[in-house]
């Protein structure tokens, strides 16, 4: 198990590796879902040296590392939760250059009205897609998992 990562460790892992770690977390991701539905992983307990990593990305790792899997919160409520609306696309470039993923969960950072937003990880915006999906995220409504709604009676 990895007991703490500094920037500079993990910048070859996201430029070469991610979509390596990206697939690791999602088939245990998977795997935990199908076996375990109930215990989401929970990856808070890797210690991060922040050294480097400039104060403002610092708060938003860290408001970010607090989402748990299956909960999304928008840029803009990162922003809120910072003292400042106007901050959101400065959250977004945070995020954008987060040495840390995925144990920061950038993919739970959804843009404005749940849409999908950027993702700089190896493959996009669908990696990040299906790691929400892996995770049984809701977005804007129910998830991909939950039971379809009834049909309205009249």
């Amino acid at each position: 198990m990895i007991r703490s990562a500094r920037p500079s460790d993990l910048a070859a892992v996201r430029d070469v590796e991610l979509s390596a770690a990206t697939v690791f977390i999602g088939t245990h991701m998977d795997f935990a879902a199908n076996h375990a539905p109930n215990h989401p992983v929970d990856l808070s307990n890797i210690v991060l040296d922040m050294h480097g990593v400039p104060p403002f990305h610092q708060r938003v790792y860290a408001l970010a590392r607090g989402i748990t899997p299956g909960e999304t919160l928008t840029y803009g409520e990162i922003a809120l939760r910072l003292g400042d609306s106007g901050l959101a696309r400065a959250v977004g470039q945070a995020l954008g250059h987060n040495p840390f993923a995925p144990v920061v969960p950038c993919h739970r950072v959804l843009a404005a009205g749940g849409r999908a937003g950027g993702f700089s990880a190896n493959g996009g915006v669908d990696t990040k897609l299906r790691l929400l999906q892996i995770e049984r995220a809701r977005i804007n409504g129910p998830g991909l998992f939950d039971a379809p709604a009834p049909a309205p009676t009249g």
